[in-house]
């Protein structure tokens, strides 16, 4: 707040710093559109050949309604199509 005011931050990490893509192989992005103008996005990591894992609140089902794209590195984007998602029992 700034006089009563909401002030929005324009940055989501507080006194992180740019790293180069191959520091952190492990990292994605998911991508989430819930509406023409809205999209979720949130960091995820690679756990497996096959997973990633990223906070149960970043997606929104059902994912035949708000399909999931999972990017990979940031000069040679690669995407594929989530065909199932596991969300921590108690969390749903």
């Amino acid at each position: 707040m700034n006089n009563g005011i909401e002030v929005k931050s324009t940055k989501r990490i507080v006194g992180g710093e740019r790293v180069p893509i191959d520091e952190v192989p492990w990292q994605a992005l998911l991508h989430q559109r819930i509406s023409s103008s809205k999209t979720i996005q949130c960091g995820a990591v690679i756990i497996g050949t096959v997973w990633v894992l990223s906070a149960a609140h970043c997606i929104r089902q059902p994912l035949e309604q708000y399909p999931i794209d999972v990017y990979f590195g940031v000069s040679n984007i690669s995407t594929t199509n989530i065909r199932q998602s596991c969300l921590y029992p108690i969390y749903a």
